[in-house]
């Protein structure tokens, strides 16, 4: 299951029984706040793929869905419905086919929220399971799960490594397209291990 945002997530509220952040009392919770470890990473992004649902905004309070205020639903290819709610805009549309990891909408505070998050919210058959499972993070408030394509090699080293084997010959290309280059000597390889190896032991 792919993570609801790019740069991971954090839990603010975790699923089951928790204090309501409106009065303190103990209350159900069936989902789990989640927000972005990168504060400027504001696109929710679907976790499974499949055909959205529903895609609105409920101002009546007499709908009990009012509480989510903007919010998607996508019904996955693996039969589980997931809601992704509070959400400041969205990005689909009733009946659209999503693929995982595409854009829904973007996070916010809309119905019943103290703050700006997103609450996902995961049921199979019609009944609330902990989303904290499939997403492979702690059912914890604080809890962080980075992305795997944030988390190694950080985005900043792989630049700065591509950059100097790059202008070292080592490599020929830019971004992602790099590839070996072929006057490439056993001598430049191991400076390239050996820079890898400090860097890596100065920052353990």
């Amino acid at each position: 299951m792919t993570l609801p945002f790019e740069s991971g997530v954090r839990v603010t509220s975790p699923f089951g029984v928790r204090p309501d952040p409106f009065s303190g009392e103990p209350s159900g919770h069936a989902g789990i706040d989640l927000t972005p470890l990168d504060p400027e990473d504001t696109a929710v992004r679907a976790v499974v793929s499949g055909t959205v649902a529903q895609s609105r905004m409920v101002t009546d309070p007499a709908n009990r869905t009012s509480e989510w205020g903007n919010y998607v639903s996508v019904f996955g290819d693996d039969g589980r419905m997931v809601y992704y709610c509070h959400l400041a805009a969205r990005a689909v549309s009733q009946g659209d086919r999503v693929e995982a990891g595409q854009t829904l909408g973007v996070e916010g505070r809309t119905g019943r929220a103290t703050g700006v998050h997103l609450h996902l919210e995961i049921r199979e058959g019609g009944v609330p399971v902990d989303p904290s499972l499939p997403l492979g993070v702690a059912n914890t408030a604080g809890a962080e799960k980075p992305s795997p394509q944030t988390s190694w090699p950080p985005r900043m080293w792989y630049d700065e490594a591509a950059a100097w084997a790059v202008e070292a010959g080592i490599l020929r290309g830019t971004g992602d397209g790099l590839a070996l280059d072929e006057p490439c000597t056993r001598g430049m390889m191991v400076v390239f291990l050996h820079r890898l190896y400090e860097k890596l032991r100065c920052t353990s």
